[in-house]
């Protein structure tokens, strides 16, 4: 078995986490995908525990895919870690994972779920290419 490297098991948890969070549907919603391109940005400017705050809010079903995240990175209960530990470093550990799975994101919703004008996905485009 190859190893995989961190990057491509990150992308592999955003692909099943938009699965989960478009379920039945065939793309998801223009005003979500809008939102996850700012994501990263989001949380780099206003830390991560604000950006839970906001996402726990606003968008529950991305939340709950967060928590999975990092559950399993085996970090149960990552907020209240990040809360109670009062450590710079595990803060920022914490956010520069937050920061790399939000692109994986971004860049999957962007790539295989978004509606273009004409009604047609990206990826119905590409396989009708193929």
């Amino acid at each position: 078995m190859a190893v995989q490297n961190n990057s491509i098991l990150i992308a592999k948890k955003a692909k099943q986490a938009l699965e989960k969070i478009k379920g039945e549907k065939k793309y998801l919603d223009t005003e979500f995908i809008h939102f996850l391109n700012g994501f990263p940005s989001f949380i780099s400017q206003n830390g991560l525990l604000q950006a839970l705050a906001f996402v726990s809010d606003k968008h529950p079903k991305l939340y709950k895919e967060m928590e999975v995240f990092f559950e399993e990175k085996r970090d149960k209960n990552f907020i209240s870690t990040l809360i109670n530990s009062g450590d710079i470093t595990t803060y920022i550990m914490y956010q520069k994972r937050a920061v790399s799975y939000s692109i994986w994101l971004k860049r999957l919703a962007n790539a295989l779920y978004k509606k273009e004008e004409n009604g047609e996905g990206k990826k119905a485009n590409y396989e009708e290419q193929v």
